[in-house]
């Protein structure tokens, strides 16, 4: 039964960071809701926006909190690489810090890659990453 009493969730909003919890479950009991059939014969279809519209909202909060959180990791490791540590060593973790950051921001990506000589030269030439921005193609050196 889809039926919230409105000064339960005046109360669960009232209590702040003490009933997140709680809140987060009311908020999962209604977006899990599809069985409109046997109740609002007259308000099915304002019940099913509504619900909706619930789902819609949290859908977006949750993907900007997820960036958010994303991208603190990603500074954070970025950070990290500015202490005494082995110059290639350092270039390798700079690559992949970077590599997560274009993903975080929605910029397209696609990872270092290399090529290699037909004969047993080994690598010919390496490309740190290759990004698309704004339509265009740029190849990535990072040093």
């Amino acid at each position: 039964m889809l039926r919230v009493r409105w000064d339960v969730l005046v109360r669960l909003n009232d209590g702040g960071d003490a009933t997140l919890r709680e809140r987060r479950e009311v908020l999962k009991w209604v977006v899990e809701f599809e069985d409109f059939s046997t109740r609002w014969s007259d308000d099915q279809l304002k019940a099913k926006g509504l619900v909706s519209e619930i789902r819609r909202v949290i859908d977006i909060k949750y993907s900007f909190g997820r960036m958010r959180q994303e991208r603190e990791v990603v500074k954070k490791d970025l950070y990290s690489l500015f202490g005494p540590m082995d110059p290639q060593k350092r270039g390798k973790k700079l690559e992949g810090v970077l590599n997560r950051l274009f993903r975080t921001s929605e910029i397209l990506i696609h990872e270092a890659f290399v090529r290699i000589a037909a004969t047993c030269e080994g690598i010919v030439e390496q490309i740190d990453g290759v990004i698309e921005l704004d339509g265009e193609i740029y190849l990535v050196e990072m040093k």
